[in-house]
């Protein structure tokens, strides 16, 4: 009796053998691993990001939520961000204010994708960096650094009124 096989069964039986003879053939390397992790003789030694030296805390400002944020740092240049594990927005229960600090480094909470461009935004070299002030007509994309005669500048008794209450009125009748 002959029974017929599909070519769609046909390449679902073929890429299930391939897959598991692959995974057979890859084992025992990755039992070695495994052994070698557990006794504690991994390649890499521990892991720089995990210590809490490499650990500063601060806040994202890219929206107006302001979630508590970790960020990595790495030859002292950030190289992760995270969620801040101390706080109840990152991470549910948040972890205890007298947890020991080396243990908190490898505690990650949640952040979203928003927070986690924060890296690319600290390092995009079109971000502006000074106080600038155009130059030109509006639409000229002419711009001159700020410089210390600016408002903010100056000191407080010459910066002038800054609320529109506060400026000085035209005399005469008002229409």
């Amino acid at each position: 009796m002959s029974q017929k096989i599909s070519r769609r069964d046909l390449l679902k039986s073929t890429a299930f053998l391939g897959t598991t003879a692959f995974l057979a053939s890859q084992a025992p390397s990755a039992l070695g691993h495994l052994q070698a992790l557990a006794a504690g003789q991994g390649q890499g030694g521990e892991y720089e990001l995990a210590k809490a030296e490499n650990v500063i805390y601060g806040v994202c400002l890219q929206c107006n939520t302001q979630c508590t944020l970790k960020g990595k740092i790495l030859d002292g240049v950030l190289v992760k961000v995270d969620g801040n594990a101390y706080s109840p927005q990152s991470l549910l229960p948040p972890m205890a204010y007298n947890t020991d600090p080396q243990v908190a480094a490898r505690v990650d909470g949640k952040l979203c994708p928003k927070g986690q461009s924060t890296i690319q935004t600290q390092y995009d070299p079109y971000r502006i960096r000074k106080v600038l002030k155009r130059a030109g007509p509006r639409g000229s994309n002419k711009w001159e650094e700020g410089t210390n005669s600016n408002r903010a500048g100056l000191p407080l008794p010459q910066r002038g009124p800054r609320h529109p209450r506060e400026r000085p009125r035209p005399e005469g009748p008002r229409c």
